[in-house]
Protein backbone atom coordinates (compact mmCIF):
# COMPACT_ATOMS: atom_id res chain seq x y z
CA UNK A 1 0.00 0.00 0.00
CA UNK A 2 1.52 3.22 -1.36
CA UNK A 3 0.42 6.54 1.48
CA UNK A 4 0.58 10.15 -0.19
CA UNK A 5 3.92 11.49 0.42
CA UNK A 6 3.71 12.62 3.99
CA UNK A 7 6.81 15.17 5.59
CA UNK A 8 7.75 16.68 8.99
CA UNK A 9 6.15 20.19 7.39
CA UNK A 10 2.61 18.23 8.11
CA UNK A 11 3.93 16.84 11.77
CA UNK A 12 5.37 20.30 12.77
CA UNK A 13 1.98 22.02 11.03
CA UNK A 14 -0.38 19.34 13.17
CA UNK A 15 1.94 20.16 16.83
CA UNK A 16 1.18 23.72 16.17
CA UNK A 17 -2.52 23.48 15.78
CA UNK A 18 -3.03 21.51 18.56
CA UNK A 19 -1.24 23.74 20.75
CA UNK A 20 -2.94 26.60 19.00
CA UNK A 21 -6.47 24.62 19.76
CA UNK A 22 -5.31 23.90 23.29
CA UNK A 23 -4.17 28.13 23.81
CA UNK A 24 -7.45 28.87 22.27
CA UNK A 25 -9.45 26.31 24.85
CA UNK A 26 -7.27 27.87 27.67
CA UNK A 27 -8.73 31.43 26.82
CA UNK A 28 -12.04 30.58 26.27
CA UNK A 29 -11.98 28.85 29.73
CA UNK A 30 -10.67 32.58 31.13
CA UNK A 31 -13.20 34.14 29.97
CA UNK A 32 -15.75 31.48 31.21
CA UNK A 33 -14.48 32.00 34.65
CA UNK A 34 -14.45 36.24 34.61
CA UNK A 35 -17.56 35.54 33.43
CA UNK A 36 -18.54 33.71 36.17
CA UNK A 37 -17.09 36.04 38.81
CA UNK A 38 -19.83 38.67 37.34
CA UNK A 39 -22.62 36.19 37.81
CA UNK A 40 -21.83 35.55 41.14
CA UNK A 41 -21.21 39.64 41.72
CA UNK A 42 -24.76 39.80 40.38
CA UNK A 43 -25.99 37.29 42.78
CA UNK A 44 -24.84 39.04 45.27
CA UNK A 45 -26.47 42.24 44.27
CA UNK A 46 -29.84 40.68 43.42
CA UNK A 47 -29.96 39.38 46.95
CA UNK A 48 -29.27 42.99 48.59
CA UNK A 49 -32.13 44.25 46.80
CA UNK A 50 -34.43 41.18 48.40
CA UNK A 51 -32.97 41.91 51.93
CA UNK A 52 -33.68 45.74 51.12
CA UNK A 53 -37.30 45.31 50.03
CA UNK A 54 -37.99 43.16 53.19
CA UNK A 55 -36.79 45.77 55.05
CA UNK A 56 -38.70 48.49 53.24
CA UNK A 57 -41.32 47.16 50.80
CA UNK A 58 -40.55 49.13 48.37
CA UNK A 59 -41.56 48.00 45.01
CA UNK A 60 -38.58 49.54 42.92
CA UNK A 61 -36.32 47.26 45.10
CA UNK A 62 -38.15 44.20 43.38
CA UNK A 63 -37.81 45.31 40.14
CA UNK A 64 -34.08 45.74 40.23
CA UNK A 65 -33.90 42.57 41.52
CA UNK A 66 -35.76 40.69 38.55
CA UNK A 67 -33.88 42.74 36.28
CA UNK A 68 -30.66 41.80 38.29
CA UNK A 69 -31.30 37.74 37.85
CA UNK A 70 -31.79 38.77 34.07
CA UNK A 71 -28.32 39.90 33.50
CA UNK A 72 -27.11 37.03 35.93
CA UNK A 73 -28.91 34.29 33.36
CA UNK A 74 -28.00 35.89 30.05
CA UNK A 75 -24.10 36.38 31.90
CA UNK A 76 -24.60 32.80 32.89
CA UNK A 77 -25.34 31.81 29.44
CA UNK A 78 -22.49 33.69 27.78
CA UNK A 79 -20.09 31.75 30.35
CA UNK A 80 -21.77 28.42 29.24
CA UNK A 81 -21.29 29.27 25.60
CA UNK A 82 -17.70 29.84 26.00
CA UNK A 83 -17.27 26.99 28.49
CA UNK A 84 -19.27 24.61 25.43
CA UNK A 85 -16.33 26.24 23.12
CA UNK A 86 -13.31 25.28 25.23
CA UNK A 87 -14.71 21.81 25.05
CA UNK A 88 -14.78 21.46 21.37
CA UNK A 89 -11.45 23.14 21.24
CA UNK A 90 -9.75 20.77 23.81
CA UNK A 91 -11.21 17.77 21.75
CA UNK A 92 -9.71 19.19 18.64
CA UNK A 93 -6.48 19.74 20.22
CA UNK A 94 -6.88 15.90 21.43
CA UNK A 95 -7.47 14.70 18.04
CA UNK A 96 -4.78 16.70 16.27
CA UNK A 97 -2.31 15.23 18.96
CA UNK A 98 -3.51 11.64 17.30
CA UNK A 99 -2.98 12.58 14.00
CA UNK A 100 0.24 14.19 14.79
CA UNK A 101 1.32 10.73 16.37
CA UNK A 102 -0.11 9.08 13.04
CA UNK A 103 1.81 11.04 10.92
CA UNK A 104 5.08 11.00 12.82
CA UNK A 105 4.72 7.15 12.03
CA UNK A 106 3.86 7.61 8.84
CA UNK A 107 7.34 9.97 7.99
CA UNK A 108 9.08 6.96 9.74
CA UNK A 109 7.11 4.32 7.57
CA UNK A 110 8.68 6.06 4.52
CA UNK A 111 11.91 6.69 5.50
CA UNK A 112 12.42 3.41 6.01
CA UNK A 113 11.15 2.48 2.72
CA UNK A 114 13.55 4.74 1.23
CA UNK A 115 16.62 3.22 2.68
CA UNK A 116 18.91 0.90 0.96
CA UNK A 117 18.58 -2.62 1.63
CA UNK A 118 22.26 -3.04 1.61
CA UNK A 119 22.11 -1.52 5.78
CA UNK A 120 20.61 -5.42 6.31
CA UNK A 121 22.92 -8.24 6.98
CA UNK A 122 22.53 -10.63 3.95
CA UNK A 123 20.48 -13.30 4.84
CA UNK A 124 22.22 -16.82 5.34
CA UNK A 125 21.75 -19.38 2.84
CA UNK A 126 19.23 -22.31 3.43
CA UNK A 127 21.36 -25.18 4.55
CA UNK A 128 20.55 -28.58 2.62
CA UNK A 129 20.31 -31.75 4.33
CA UNK A 130 23.41 -34.09 3.37
CA UNK A 131 21.43 -36.46 1.18
CA UNK A 132 23.71 -38.36 -1.40
CA UNK A 133 22.66 -37.43 -5.13
CA UNK A 134 20.47 -40.08 -6.77
CA UNK A 135 22.49 -42.64 -9.07
CA UNK A 136 21.24 -43.02 -12.73
CA UNK A 137 21.22 -46.10 -13.87
CA UNK A 138 21.48 -47.08 -17.47
CA UNK A 139 18.82 -50.22 -17.28
CA UNK A 140 15.92 -49.92 -18.66
CA UNK A 141 12.73 -49.50 -16.62
CA UNK A 142 10.15 -51.74 -16.57
CA UNK A 143 6.57 -51.01 -15.86
CA UNK A 144 3.88 -53.68 -15.79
Amino acid sequence: MRFPSVSYRSVALAIGMSVGCATLALACTARAHRLGSQAEWLLARGAAEGTEYVNTFDGRHVDQELVNFQERRGVLERAHRWERIATALLMAASFLVVICYALFLLVRLQEQQLEPATALPPAPAPARAALPAPSRSRAPVQVR
